[in-house]
């Protein structure tokens, strides 16, 4: 599992409505673009299959959820985002294999009502999306978005965050029939699936232009999700509006006097380089740039860098933590 939640949770700071879902309703929704450039490209998918299922748990049993509203039929093979929109647990997400919704039932990895799943809390269950929906398998030389190629060696490769710290990369095989595979096993991989919290790098080995279009649901509620030792993808989920100010990173990265020990967040540019900002500690403390460590961030400094589509956390210490993602205050108007 790519997304989960740490076992000892952490203060939720998202405080952004949600609620209880089961009427037919429509759902804002948006189209965005991302270029890439040759070199490694840091991207995210901040917009969403549509919500399948919603509604409020009756039971709340472990890892067994009943939720009387579902009304789906699982497509063997996939994976769908469980999202858990009020009460303790707002934000977190869960990948749920189709074999384990049955019915009203829907079977998680986790025990959640130990970390304070409680029945009433309200959900969204829809499709992750795919590594085939997302780039799709046609070549760049035919229209499509990445380098295919015989071998990872000469194809463009994304990388996608494994949880534990590392990755699963993956790359477009050419041939008569384009497709993906393991860049550790040279095997085929259909259906790899990427959770929206996920940033996945893209290395594209060529100077052609590339770009991913990208259309879905604005998720009008914030999302959390897991940052372990070492370098940590995020996937913004929010389409436009969020910055280094409203993002609602700072309480949950730690904070120090200097980067060297502070959690340090990194921005990709358009150059493919990196802005770095960490949280200074102490009674002087707020949003620095590391490469300017001697004073804070005024407001205007820090809401005047942008953040879209996909960040890097690199994290100091040891222990993981549970990072919520806001989206912009006007998505509650959406």
């Amino acid at each position: 599992m790519k997304s989960s939640i740490a076992t000892t949770l952490l203060a939720v700071a998202f405080t952004g409505a949600s609620q209880a879902q089961t009427a037919v309703y429509t759902a804002p929704v948006g189209y965005t673009t991302q270029t890439f450039s040759k070199g490694t490209n840091l991207a995210g998918i901040t917009l969403h299959k549509p919500t399948l299922s919603s509604g409020t748990f009756s039971a709340v049993t472990g890892t067994s959820l009943t939720a009387p509203n579902l009304s789906l039929s699982p497509v063997a093979g996939s994976t769908y985002i469980l999202e858990i929109t009020s009460g303790t647990l707002a934000g977190v997400i869960q990948e749920i294999p189709a074999a384990s919704i049955s019915g009203t039932t829907i079977t998680t990895s986790q025990n959640l009502a130990s970390l304070g799943l409680a029945v009433g809390n309200s959900y969204k269950l829809r499709l992750a999306p795919t590594l085939e929906e997302i780039f799709t398998t046609t070549p760049l030389a035919n229209g499509g978005v990445l380098v295919a190629a015989i071998n990872a060696t000469s194809a463009d490769v994304v990388s996608i965050p494994n949880g534990a710290g590392g990755y699963d990369k993956y790359y477009l095989r050419s041939g008569a029939t384009p497709a993906f595979r393991n860049v550790a096993t040279n095997l085929a991989s259909p259906n790899v699936t990427v959770a929206y919290v996920d940033g996945i790098l893209i290395e594209k080995k060529t100077a052609t232009a590339a770009a991913l279009n990208v259309n879905g649901e604005v998720k009008t509620t914030g999302s959390n999700t897991v940052i372990v030792k070492g370098i940590n993808p995020i996937g913004i989920v929010a389409p436009a509006g969020l910055n280094l100010f409203n993002a609602g990173l700072e309480d949950d990265l730690f904070a120090a006097l200097n980067a060297t020990a502070a959690d340090v967040v990194w921005v990709q540019q358009p150059n493919l380089t990196y802005r770095k900002f960490f949280r200074r500690s102490g009674a002087s403390g707020g949003w620095r740039d590391v490469d300017n460590a001697t004073v804070n961030l005024t407001q205007a400094q820090a809401e005047a860098v942008t953040l879209s589509s996909a960040i890097i956390i690199e994290r100091k210490v040891a222990s993981a933590a549970n990072l919520d993602l806001n989206v912009p205050a006007a998505y509650s108007n959406l």
